[in-house]
C-alpha cells in the first residue's frame, strides 16, 4: 500500500497535474471517446434523485458533474472537484443543460484539502452531507486510497452513496506501458493499481470506512478488446503505434529509444499474463457503497 507522507502527495499531485494538463484538450474524445460514456454511466449507476447533492471528485473536464447536474435538476447541487487547471477550463467553457443544477468548479486537490473547500463545507453543514460521492478514473492516481475512502465516506449524509472505478488486475496495454514500462526505465509512474487484486480490494476500503456495499461488478471494457500475437513485427507496430498517439512521455522526455528496447521485455510479460497473446482494453471494477 502506498505511504501517505506529504511529500508523496506533492509528487502525486504535481504527476497527475503534468499528466492531465498534457491531456486536456483531447480527454473527450481520445482513445474512441470511452472517457464520455463511462461518465454516462456513472450517472445511470448511481441515480441520484431530483434535488440531491453530488459532490464528483477528479471532475476534470465535467464527464460525469454535468450529467449529473441534469439528473439532479435546479434544485439539486453540484461541486466539481480537480487539481488541473487546464481541465477545469474547459469544463467551465461546456453548456449546463437545460433544466440542470448548476456546477460550482473548484480547484483543489481531492484528498487533504477537500475539507477545507467552502462549497463542500456548505453542503454539510447545510444538508447533512452528499447524497452522491463519485470518482471516475482517477482513483488509482491517489496516494493512501484507505485513508481516502474515509475521508470521503465521512462526507455523505446518511444514506448517501460512494461510487468509485478502479483499473481491473489485467495486463492491460495501458497498465504495460503506464506503469511497467515506465518503472522498467526509472520514470515515475503516473498510477498505483497494484494493490487491485480483485474486485473486492475496493469492497474491503469500502467496509473499512464504515460503508455498506451495495453492489460491485466489472464492466465490459470501454474500448474494442484486441489480442495481440506475439511476432516481432506486431510487437514493434503496438510500439511505434501507441508511442505515437497516447504515450508521449517517452519522446517528450527523450527516452523514446531506450523504451523501444525495454518494451521487448515488457512484452514478454503481457504474452505471460495473457496466456500466449498481448490484450488491450479497458474493463474496469465499480463498486457503490452506502453510508448506514
Amino acid at each position: 500500500m502506498p505511504s501517505s507522507s506529504s511529500a508523496n502527495n506533492e509528487t502525486d499531485k504535481l504527476s497527475a497535474e503534468t499528466l492531465y494538463s498534457d491531456r486536456a484538450s483531447n480527454y473527450d474524445t481520445s482513445n474512441g471517446g470511452w472517457h464520455v460514456k463511462l461518465g454516462q454511466d456513472f450517472v445511470r449507476w448511481s441515480a441520484p434523485a431530483p434535488g440531491s447533492a453530488v459532490l464528483d471528485l477528479a471532475c476534470g473536464t465535467g464527464l460525469v458533474a454535468l450529467p449529473m447536474a441534469a439528473a439532479v435538476g435546479r434544485d439539486g447541487v453540484v461541486v466539481g472537484v480537480d487539481l488541473t487547471t487546464a481541465m477545469l477550463n474547459l469544463a467551465r467553457e461546456k453548456k449546463i443543460p437545460e433544466g440542470a443544477a448548476r456546477v460550482e468548479w473548484v480547484e483543489a486537490n481531492i484528498t487533504e484539502e477537500l475539507g477545507e473547500v467552502d462549497a463542500v463545507r456548505r453542503v454539510v453543514a447545510e444538508r447533512g452531507g452528499f447524497d452522491v460521492i463519485s470518482c471516475c478514473s482517477a482513483f488509482v492516481l491517489l496516494d493512501d486510497p484507505t485513508s481516502v475512502i474515509r475521508r470521503w465516506a465521512g462526507m455523505l449524509r446518511e444514506g448517501g452513496r460512494l461510487i468509485v472505478d478502479v483499473p481491473t488486475e489485467d495486463l492491460t496495454m495501458q497498465y504495460l506501458f503506464m506503469s511497467v514500462l515506465s518503472t522498467k526505465l526509472g520514470m515515475a509512474a503516473p498510477y498505483d493499481r497494484e494493490w487491485v487484486q480483485s474486485m473486492h480490494s475496493l469492497e474491503r476500503m469500502y467496509e473499512d470506512a464504515g460503508l455498506v456495499v451495495e453492489k460491485s461488478w466489472r464492466t465490459k471494457s470501454y474500448i474494442p478488446e484486441t489480442w495481440y500475437e506475439d511476432k516481432e513485427s506486431v510487437r514493434d507496430d503496438v510500439f511505434d503505434k501507441q508511442t505515437r498517439e497516447l504515450y508521449v512521455r517517452f519522446a517528450q522526455e527523450g527516452r523514446q529509444e531506450d523504451a523501444r528496447i525495454a518494451w521487448r521485455d515488457v512484452w514478454k510479460l503481457g504474452v505471460e499474463g495473457g496466456n500466449g497473446k498481448v490484450y488491450e482494453g479497458y474493463p474496469v471494477y465499480v463498486s457503490i457503497g452506502r453510508r448506514p
